[in-house]
């Protein structure tokens, strides 16, 4: 089982992978130099290798008006492992396919191809060791007893992250058999774009968060921590705004309800398992709990540690206060009278739980010594989260 920091990782990794396909569809969808010349951008390519009969699912593809596609992945190249080898034998087969897709999914999942007569491939790799991948795979290309032998060797550019701004540096390194895509017979391409910008490019967060904001996801499955952020952030408030509920509101959902938000609304086909574990996720930080028709979802305001939503759910998920009280509702009925009790009895759990969190036995006092309900002791138990 997962720890926090471990999902903070996959959370953070998964994200920027979102930003670099978001980037590339920048480049291809909005520049002036490449966006004339690109018939369709696919984000979610779900197709089936002409030779081998299995799945080809890389991590973008472009198809262009001249009948020709580019084909992007996504790569994590660890020095000294197996890793080269197997991005050979993955994108040796995305050069041999022959058709892309020209359209989004339907309602059933299937996608429309058209045939092309050309793919170039380029590979996305972060700063650390892909000089070494570069010349690995020019060692494979050069050796006539490798199954390796690309018509035309990919194109591989590096990436780096600038936490500060949150925008990328692309760049191509010139080395090996690293060169630029073939562009085919298009008068600009982004190959030809590289060379006049000394092949270095940017992806700056002001052109490509309005695509992110609008996709959410990319081709690989999320992380838990990712797709319950999303549900969170987005698809529940969707959900009660559809239905005219104002929130904070205890939401009765479906998990099929969930997959066809998530499809309609960002292109992606969840499936219905990645939607019950992040759901699974709400529950462990009782959020949420299953119901006879689905799952109850209280949707209340968690505050926000660092200004990130999923620290907050995070703070939720391994609180030690939030196991010990009571599902608390997003938005209860005011008590009445015969409620008295109960409700006393609530706000003594919170009592309770904070000083589990806290350490303060002291605070145990409070409540341990009222034998009759009454009065107005004091609250406890905020609402907003604190680092842990």
């Amino acid at each position: 089982m997962a720890g926090a920091d471990e999902h903070r990782r996959l959370y953070r990794l998964y994200d920027r992978r979102v930003d670099l396909v978001s980037v590339a569809e920048v480049w291809f969808t909005r520049s002036k130099a490449l966006a004339p010349y690109t018939a369709h951008f696919e984000r979610f390519p779900r197709l089936v290798h002409p030779i081998d009969g299995n799945a080809a699912t890389p991590d973008f593809t472009v198809l262009f008006n001249d009948d020709t596609a580019l084909v992007g992945e996504l790569a994590h190249i660890a020095p000294g492992t197996s890793a080269v080898e197997r991005l050979a034998g993955q994108i040796g087969r995305y050069e041999t396919l022959r058709a892309v897709p020209w359209g989004p999914s339907d309602a059933s999942g299937l996608q429309p191809l058209s045939e092309v007569c050309g793919v170039d491939v380029v590979v996305f790799a972060p700063v650390s060791g892909i000089n070494q991948a570069i010349d690995e795979l020019a060692e494979m290309i050069a050796d006539p007893e490798h199954p390796y032998s690309p018509e035309h060797p990919p194109m591989l550019l590096s990436y780096s992250y600038d936490a500060d701004d949150g925008s990328y540096t692309f760049q191509r390194p010139a080395r090996g058999r690293n060169e630029h895509t073939r562009d085919h017979e298009r008068q600009e391409g982004l190959g030809r774009w590289l060379k006049r910008g000394h092949d270095e490019l940017r992806g700056l967060p002001k052109h490509f968060q309005t695509i992110k904001a609008s996709a959410r996801f990319m081709n690989d499955e999320p992380p838990q921590l990712y797709i319950a952020t999303v549900l969170w952030n987005f698809v529940l408030p969707d959900i009660a705004a559809s239905r005219d509920i104002e929130l904070p509101a205890n939401l009765t959902i479906t998990e099929q309800e969930l997959v066809e938000r998530l499809r309609d609304g960002y292109g992606y086909a969840a499936s219905i398992d990645l939607v019950r574990r992040a759901l699974d996720f709400l529950r462990v930080a009782r959020l949420g709990e299953p119901a006879v028709d689905g799952w109850r979802v209280y949707y209340r305001n968690l505050g926000r540690v660092s200004r990130d939503i999923s620290e907050a759910l995070l703070h939720e998920h391994y609180s030690k206060a939030n196991k010990t009280r009571r599902i608390r509702l997003a938005a209860p009925a005011e008590p009445v009278a015969d409620d008295a009790e109960a409700a006393e009895a609530q706000r003594a759990d919170d009592v309770r739980a904070e000083a589990i969190e806290i350490g303060d036995a002291s605070l145990f006092e409070e409540f341990d010594s009222v034998e009759e309900v009454g009065g107005q002791p004091s609250s406890a138990g905020a609402d907003e989260p604190t680092a842990e």
